[in-house]
């Protein structure tokens, strides 16, 4: 049995660091298989868009990587015609699309986002070991919190032996919500395990600045610099980090007043130094935060994409389902952590896991986005009450480690299978994408291009063009403009009335594919005010007349 009474000293050996770098290749190694499927299968048909999952999501990371290598350093999303003044916002995807060159530009993109991905999934991995061995003295219990944080999950494997029904939606949250979980970031979301990573290192610098005095600023700055980047890769997630150190000093507080029977001002003396740190890491780290809320409060567009931008959570059964198995072992390492670590640093994660129903039901529009990172504090805690079965029982801890892994792996099979069928929107007709290098090449940077929602939403990541609609948040009164764009489509609707639709909408081309036809009836070719100006088998673009 781990001794409890004293708190591990967050050291790592070099054969620590040796196992973490051969679980992080793994993992990163059988993440990559789908998408090396899906390039090996595509051919003279169909071209493979590089993505397993979120395709809607990955075309707009690569359609930004796309701006930055046409000289953007600020985000304007390509998916709206609404004018806009410049962001700073998904700065690494912009400075990676700068690494990048015609010819062959969409599949540069895409390699640098795999090499994003590696590189996020190895520091998130390393930054989640770092932060459980500040808490667990044996090196077991450490990576059973890294495997459990990074491929754990919930029931969600029993929606797959015909329990969907147990889900509000039918959908567990281990398939679409990669903040409850770890394994989507690492499968195909790089900025989200790049954010993780920096969030769990700053963390990991406020506890050794509590433990270690005299290094007290030292820690602060390395734990406001890691927040800082954090707030680059996603700015909620800094104020994450706040809220967690915050609540945590906050109670810890209120033990030693009550235990202690200190008065509140000797309460507040005995925090100081925990203040004084967190306040460093916070202020350090708050102008992007500070810009972030003024530039939203302020610019017209940001505010339309901040209400269209809407993530709520699922009810509470959700959430049990996902958390269940796990709740009895984090309750037995809770307690032990909250009990027994005299220094009190244990409480962190306690208060951490402890706070998730509160931020996962905060009164905001992205609410499911609060839950980053806390499934690490809750592995921590179950690894400390797994601990002593571990020693005693090993197989049966391995057992409920790969019963634990189930739904990710039922995920990651979903993936691989996904890639077998080519078709939409995983893969692009490759005459669709001949058309899509034809406005590349011909049509001006910037041109605004007007197309059905599944066309536009592909069609900035091959061209550096701009687009009606393509993406539900960035598409600024998307429920207004989709019926609009359905009826141009559409045998009822007259030139005079089209005209006017592409006048106020500043559109200067029009695609017109399978998916246009689908949308009506309606042929380019008679409207007067159109020039044909690429043609194949089953697409055309059509110039706006002035």
């Amino acid at each position: 049995m781990e001794n409890h009474h004293s708190l591990a000293d967050g050291k790592i050996d070099a054969a620590e660091v040796k196992w973490v770098l051969g679980f992080a290749l793994i993992l990163l190694l059988l993440t990559s298989i789908p998408y090396l499927l899906g390039y090996s299968l595509q051919g003279p048909d169909w071209r493979y868009t590089g993505f397993v999952f979120g395709v809607e999501d990955g075309n707009s990371y690569i359609a930004k990587m796309l701006s930055g290598a046409n000289g953007a350093f600020l985000f304007r999303t390509p998916y709206t015609s609404v004018d806009q003044k410049g962001f700073l916002a998904f700065l690494p995807y912009l400075l990676l699309g700068k690494l990048s060159a015609a010819p062959g530009q969409h599949e540069q993109l895409v390699a640098l986002f795999h090499v994003f991905r590696w590189l996020g999934g190895l520091a998130m991995v390393y930054a989640t070991y770092c932060f459980a061995a500040l808490f667990l003295p044996a090196v077991r219990s450490r990576r059973l919190a890294t495997i459990l944080a990074t491929v754990g999950g919930g029931l969600g494997w029993l929606a797959m032996i015909g329990l969907k029904g147990l889900w509000s939606n039918g959908l567990p949250l281990e398939f679409y919500s990669p903040e409850t979980f770890g394994f989507l970031s690492v499968l195909g979301l790089p900025h989200l395990s790049a954010g993780r990573a920096l969030l769990l290192s700053g963390l990991y610098f406020f506890v050794k600045g509590e433990r270690q005095p005299e290094r007290r600023l030292y820690h602060g700055l390395w734990g406001a610099a890691a927040w800082l980047g954090a707030g680059i890769m996603q700015p909620l997630t800094v104020v994450l980090g706040w809220l967690v150190v915050g609540m945590y000093v906050g109670i810890r507080m209120l033990v030693r007043w009550w235990e202690e029977k200190a008065s509140p001002a000797q309460a507040l003396r005995s925090s100081s130094g925990s203040i004084y740190l967190a306040g460093i890491m916070a202020g350090l780290s708050s102008p992007l935060v500070l810009y972030n809320l003024v530039s939203f409060r302020s610019d017209p567009f940001l505010r339309g994409w901040e209400a269209q931008n809407i993530i709520q959570s699922p009810p509470v059964g959700d959430y049990l389902l996902a958390y269940a198995w796990i709740l009895p072992f984090a309750i037995l390492g809770g307690y032990n952590l909250w009990k027994y670590a005299g220094d009190r640093q244990g409480q962190l994660p306690v208060v951490w896991a402890l706070l998730i129903p509160v931020l996962v039901y905060a009164p905001l529009l992205i609410q499911r986005r609060m839950a980053e990172g806390s499934w690490v504090a809750l592995s921590v805690c179950a690894a400390m009450g797994l601990s002593g079965t571990q020693a005693r029982r090993p197989r049966w801890v391995l057992a409920f480690t790969g019963l634990a892994a189930l739904s990710t792996i039922m995920v990651w099979i979903g993936a691989t299978f996904a890639v077998v069928h080519l078709s939409l929107p995983l893969y692009r007709p490759a005459e669709e994408v001949n058309a899509f290098l034809d406005l590349a090449h011909n049509a001006p940077n910037g041109a605004i291009v007007l197309g059905s929602f599944e066309t536009s939403n592909a069609l900035p990541a091959w061209a550096p063009v701009r687009v009606v609609t393509g993406h539900g948040p960035e598409s600024i009164g998307i429920e207004e403009v989709e019926p609009q764009i359905t009826r141009f489509y559409q045998d009822g609707a007259t030139d005079a009335w089209r005209e006017s639709f592409l006048k106020a909408y500043g559109v200067q081309y029009v695609f017109w594919g399978p998916l246009e036809r689908a949308l009506g009836g309606w042929d380019p070719k008679t409207g007067a005010f159109l020039r044909m100006v690429y043609h194949s088998a089953q697409y055309d673009v059509f110039q706006v007349m002035d």
